[in-house]
């Protein structure tokens, strides 16, 4: 199971075959950081990886040789030998990029950043092509691939950072054809949508995590769930107007695909001044 989250952090960290082996990536302006470690997190050696920005996403997707990691300004980089080497890639692109997943093949994937930014590979990285600039919205919060059927892509809408200035979305789009087409899908008051989740086993079976605007109380906010493919959206998690669940995951290994895990988070943005942490934040 693969997917991606869309906006402007600073870090991530990923564990991609093995509890001992990981990876965490960060930076600030003008310098990335990837620093890995060979025994559960004890000890962290930094890698010989700097695009000159922050390095926000890195995904290791079918073997623990191959890893690709985005950042910044387009900034791209691959690994083939564990990540003791990085090469910087070209995707030709100069958004900030903020996510990337490989679904089942560590030559097709999908990279997503600032500007509604999708864009996606079939060589390994080697050439990316844009495929989500047609539709009528401006930030991406979220993509997501099925795992049992790589055609099916979902991406949510809507910058999920709270920050100086945030664009909001205007739904969830599906694509049945690995991208070449994008239909909305509902969801469109949510504002923002920081986190998709779909089925291992079926992919009309879809969780998403709305964040919901950020200028002030409202209803769509929580965890929505459909059965049918998008057609319908049930809100099956929600606390009150002023509360948002910003992420989710699901357990792959439970017959019922049970929702193991999620992140609820009150904020607003105000003139003066931002309101975070108001009652409904939990885990």
């Amino acid at each position: 199971m693969s997917a991606c989250i869309a906006s402007r952090p600073k870090a991530a960290v990923c564990f991609p075959m093995d509890a001992q082996v990981g990876y965490v990536c960060g930076g600030d302006a003008g310098e990335g950081v990837i620093l890995k470690t060979t025994n559960g997190g004890t000890d962290w050696v930094r890698q010989t990886a700097d695009p000159g920005q922050p390095i926000t996403a890195i995904d290791f997707p079918i073997d623990p040789m191959t890893g690709f990691a985005v950042g910044w300004a387009g900034a791209m980089l691959r690994t083939i030998d564990g990540g003791d080497n990085w090469e910087v890639l070209s995707p030709g692109v100069g958004n900030d990029l903020s996510g990337l997943c490989f679904p089942d093949d560590p030559q097709i994937g999908y990279a997503v950043g600032s500007g509604g930014l999708v864009i996606r590979t079939t060589d390994g990285g080697a050439n990316w092509t844009p495929i989500f600039d047609s539709q009528p919205v401006s930030s991406i919060g979220s993509l997501a691939v099925a795992p049992s059927d790589a055609n099916v892509v979902w991406a949510g809408t809507g910058e999920t950072f709270i920050r100086s200035d945030i664009s909001q979305g205007n739904g969830i789009y599906k694509s049945t054809d690995a991208g070449k087409n994008w239909k909305c899908m509902g969801l469109e008051n949510t504002g923002r949508i920081g986190r998709i989740v779909v089925d291992p086993r079926n992919p009309d079976v879809v969780f998403a995590a709305a964040m919901g605007h950020a200028y002030g109380p409202q209803q769509e906010r929580g965890v929505y769930r459909t059965t049918d493919g998008g057609q319908t959206w049930e809100r099956v998690l929600f606390v009150d107007e002023n509360t948002g669940c910003s992420d989710i995951a699901m357990d792959p290994s439970n017959d019922a695909g049970e929702v193991r895990d999620g992140s609820r988070a009150t904020s607003q943005r105000s003139a003066i001044p931002r309101k975070p942490g108001l009652p409904g934040a939990m885990l």
